[in-house]
């Protein structure tokens, strides 16, 4: 799995750059600067997601400030092959571990059959 930063038409260059090399993809927010890709909790364009994804052959996750309030949205707007979440589920304590409450709200969101019809898939 490679990490793509999704911050503008570049990231559609880069992620087609690893079709053929890298299984999966994940797309995830980047903050110029910053020394890590994602766990910022903040969100990017989920229509540029989508465009990275139609363009590439590879299944692709998005990330970037996914929790139970949005990810809805974003998995209607990108439709991705899955979604991934840190700091929208993690508990608000030092040591950054998960908050079983919000975990699940998410993967019940994220799991709506109004998103994925009948053949509903489990992520």
């Amino acid at each position: 799995m490679r990490s793509i930063p999704v911050v503008d038409e570049s990231s559609i260059a880069l992620a087609r750059s690893y079709d053929e090399i890298a299984d999966w993809l994940l797309l995830d927010s980047y903050e110029s600067g910053d020394r890590q890709i994602g766990a910022l909790g903040v969100t990017h364009s989920w229509e540029l997601d989508r465009r990275i994804i139609e363009s590439v052959r590879i299944p692709a996750m998005i990330a970037g400030g996914l929790g139970p309030g949005n990810v809805q949205d974003a998995i209607r707007t990108a439709r991705p092959a899955g979604v991934d979440s840190k700091t929208k589920t993690d508990k608000n304590d030092a040591a950054h571990t998960k908050d079983l409450r919000k975990v699940t709200a998410s993967v019940a969101a994220a799991r709506n059959p109004e998103l994925h019809g009948k053949a509903q898939r489990a992520m």
